[in-house]
């Protein structure tokens, strides 16, 4: 099993993260025991990650993210949710808050609560709450950036189409060139 999370170095995007000091303040404020692969994303991408939507300007925003979730959760329909969670992130775009249980101290399973409904049962009924998105913190980190810079199989190809396709020319565009040299 990999337990890494892989991070783009995006120039335009930056992935900002919190200080030792401040991920210290978070533990002792929370007392809650993170997994160490949510504590090296608090440290390379916790303040503004190139792959979601938030920015915290501190830790306190990290916290208010806490308490804001909480709330949407107790307004919703949802019921017996189970309130030991730790939201990490979430995309504005689609509604999405992400977290995982508190009691998880490996590889956490990633959750989702969504404004949106979403279908249930093979689409015959919907409802708005929380999905399980049944993948471990490290490769829902991971999917999301292969997802965003397409690191994929199908992108590599893509990104070197047209390499392929003009080699031939290129090549020719060469030989003349250097033919070219020689004559004169």
């Amino acid at each position: 099993m990999i337990n890494k999370i892989r991070f783009k170095k995006d120039v335009k995007n930056l992935n900002l993260g919190f200080s030792e000091l401040e991920v210290q303040k978070l533990v002792g404020l929370t007392n809650v025991k993170f997994p160490e692969l949510y504590l090296n994303f608090l440290k390379i991408a916790g303040k503004k990650s190139n792959v979601f939507d938030h920015y915290f300007d501190n830790i306190e925003g990290l916290i208010e993210l806490q308490i804001k979730i909480k709330t949407k959760i107790e307004n919703s329909d949802v019921n017996n949710f189970n309130f030991k969670i730790w939201c990490f992130s979430y995309s504005q775009e689609e509604e999405e808050y992400y977290y995982f249980e508190k009691d998880d101290v490996k590889n956490p399973i990633v959750l989702c609560y969504t404004n949106k409904t979403y279908p249930i049962d093979n689409g015959w009924n919907y409802r708005l709450g929380y999905i399980n998105k049944k993948s471990k913190f490290s490769n829902f980190i991971n999917s999301k950036t292969n997802d965003k810079y397409d690191f994929t199989l199908l992108g590599n190809i893509e990104r070197y189409f047209l390499l392929v396709i003009f080699s031939p020319f290129l090549l020719f565009i060469y030989i003349f060139v250097e033919f070219g040299k020689r004559i004169k």
